[in-house]
């Protein structure tokens, strides 16, 4: 291997180098991508467990307190936080 590489000319040699550091490079950020897209799916599937955990445990809620409709559409828009009761004036 190095008595090819004396034999090559400056211009040959730096191209040489050049292409390897191309393909190296181009392996890298796939390498990158892939993990960026499985470690992007994971929150992705956590955030949805979340979302479902969190919206069962909220129809739980209404069904024990037996919400009219109204008021359980408050109570999802709410979080499941207090609201105020509109007054009748």
């Amino acid at each position: 291997m190095n008595n090819l590489l004396t034999n090559l000319r400056v211009f040959h040699k730096l191209l040489f180098v050049i292409v390897i550091s191309a393909i190296g490079m181009i392996v890298v950020g796939a390498i990158s991508m892939q993990e960026l897209r499985s470690s992007l799916y994971e929150d992705r599937k956590l955030k949805t467990r979340h979302f479902v955990v969190r919206s069962r445990s909220q129809l739980r809620i209404c069904r024990r307190r037996r919400l009219s409709r109204t008021n359980r559409l408050r109570f999802a828009i709410h979080g499941g936080q207090r609201w105020l009761k509109p007054s009748m004036s």
